[in-house]
């Protein structure tokens, strides 16, 4: 019998097949050109926004089998119950919109950090807000990202939903605004 080369560390849990390991370190590739356009995590995520009939049948339609591979792969990672950060550009609008008790749901893959500094890397410390999420689903990709160590990469699914838990705040140790979100389970928002 043939002896087989040692898995690679993170492969070994998740017992990815080609197709969903593809579809996953695709999803996390970056072409380097300082640009989100032309990315294939940038134009996937704009169509999964789209809310109209019409447009989302176009999504499946250009992304389904993709789709199919990526949320795969996800499925077989081991789920994280822990706070992870995303920074967002637009405070005012959070503001307008993220009233407490709110439920939101993004519906596109979501990157955030285990590291509320790389978050705040996304954003500016007067006009942007970091998400701080307490999420129960959230799925390490570090081991087949592009960014790897750097970014510490928490993924989020589109089904991912949350629900609005503090008032916008300031926090102390940075001066940056941060909110807070609890991810939601089951088949309906609860507050």
């Amino acid at each position: 019998r043939r002896a087989e080369p040692p898995p690679s560390p993170a492969i070994p849990q998740a017992k990815l097949h080609d197709d969903e390991l593809f579809a996953l370190a695709a999803y996390t590739y970056d072409f380097n050109t300082g640009a989100k356009e032309g990315q294939l995590y940038y134009a996937l995520n704009q169509g999964l926004r789209s809310r109209d009939f019409k447009s989302r049948g176009a999504v499946l339609s250009v992304w389904g089998g993709y789709l199919y591979y990526l949320m795969a792969a996800l499925e077989k990672l081991p789920s994280l119950k822990m706070h992870v950060y995303r920074g967002h550009p637009d405070k005012a609008a959070v503001l307008r919109q993220y009233k407490e008790g709110r439920p939101i749901q993004w519906g596109a893959f979501s990157s955030t950090s285990r590291r509320p500094e790389l978050a705040s890397s996304f954003t500016d410390r007067e006009k942007g807000i970091i998400f701080r999420l307490k999420v129960t689903t959230g799925k390490d990709v570090k081991d087949f990202s592009f960014f790897a160590a750097e970014e510490e990469e928490v993924l989020l699914s589109p089904q991912t939903r949350f629900v609005v838990t503090s008032e916008p705040y300031v926090n102390p140790d940075d001066g940056y605004w941060y909110l807070d979100l609890l991810e939601q389970t089951g088949t309906l928002f609860m507050s």
